[in-house]
């Protein structure tokens, strides 16, 4: 508003002051059509290469240049942000979305970093997937890397329960090398202590969401404290079991921490 250059800043998670030489200067939307066209022109020569909109995705904001023609409010923002995605479509990329809001819905092949928890707060009594259940079977979604805070038998439940493909964001070099840099928020990424814990939550989970991708979801229910079931459009039924305890229910047991598969070859 003050017509500066803007910029974003880090901020000291202690003081919530910016840390005055960590910064990026944002890039107004008014030439962000012919920096898209320019880049597209580039990436001609790599025909296997698909984009990752890293920002793009999730931020919409405005320019205040002092000039009337040039400025740019934030509905005009998303509409120029929106005709870039387009393009990229029409001209045969396929795109994936970090954060994924609905302006990149239309445009989106895969949305990764999608939110996947409802808030810590005590007032919330129960997360509901409602991300997950509206987007299922249009748009593949992952969640947050599921190597951040280590791979778990609860994050192999969760991406049965939701239909979130498993992702992760793995490093060669060691975390270390990060450490003291603008990339510290990577020091969980190296590869080697969770890569084979990664590859089987993977190999377990492929051949089940398999049967459901592309499919929408019909239904989301708790069984029981712990315990829920999700409801494809083709008839497949998955319930997991987050508690220390089996859980019977249809006449089957959903064994504790772990799953069950119903579908309709089971008379269903």
């Amino acid at each position: 508003l003050n017509r500066s250059a803007a910029k974003v800043w880090d901020f000291n998670i202690a003081t919530f002051q910016q840390i005055s030489d960590r910064y990026a200067y944002v890039l107004s939307p008014r030439v962000l059509d012919g920096l898209v066209s320019s880049f597209l022109k580039d990436l001609e020569r790599y025909k296997t290469a698909n984009i990752s909109l890293r920002e793009m995705g999730r931020r919409v904001y405005s320019d205040f240049i002092d000039d009337e023609v040039k400025m740019v409010d934030r509905q005009q923002a998303l509409e120029i942000t929106q005709e870039q995605m387009e393009k990229m479509v029409d001209d045969g990329w396929s795109i994936m979305v970090r954060g994924g809001n609905d302006s990149s819905f239309p445009y989106a092949a895969q949305i990764v970093e999608a939110p996947t928890e409802a808030s810590p707060m005590l007032i919330v009594d129960e997360a509901v997937p409602f991300y997950q259940m509206v987007l299922h079977g249009y748009i593949d979604v992952s969640g947050t890397p599921y190597n951040f805070g280590g791979v778990s038998r609860d994050k192999l439940l969760k991406s049965l329960e939701t239909g979130e493909l498993p992702y992760y964001r793995w490093s060669y070099a060691d975390s270390s090398i990060v450490k003291g840099t603008d990339f510290d928020y990577l020091l969980s990424t190296n590869y080697y202590g969770s890569v084979e814990e990664g590859v089987k939550l993977y190999l377990d989970a492929a051949p089940i969401l398999q049967k459901v991708r592309g499919q929408t979801i019909l239904n989301h229910e708790k069984l029981g404290s712990g315990v829920y079931r999700t409801t494809y459009e083709n008839g497949v039924e998955i319930a997991v079991n987050y508690t220390d305890n089996p859980f019977w229910w249809n006449g089957r047991s959903i064994p504790a921490h772990g799953y069950t598969i119903f579908e309709r070859s089971e008379g269903r």
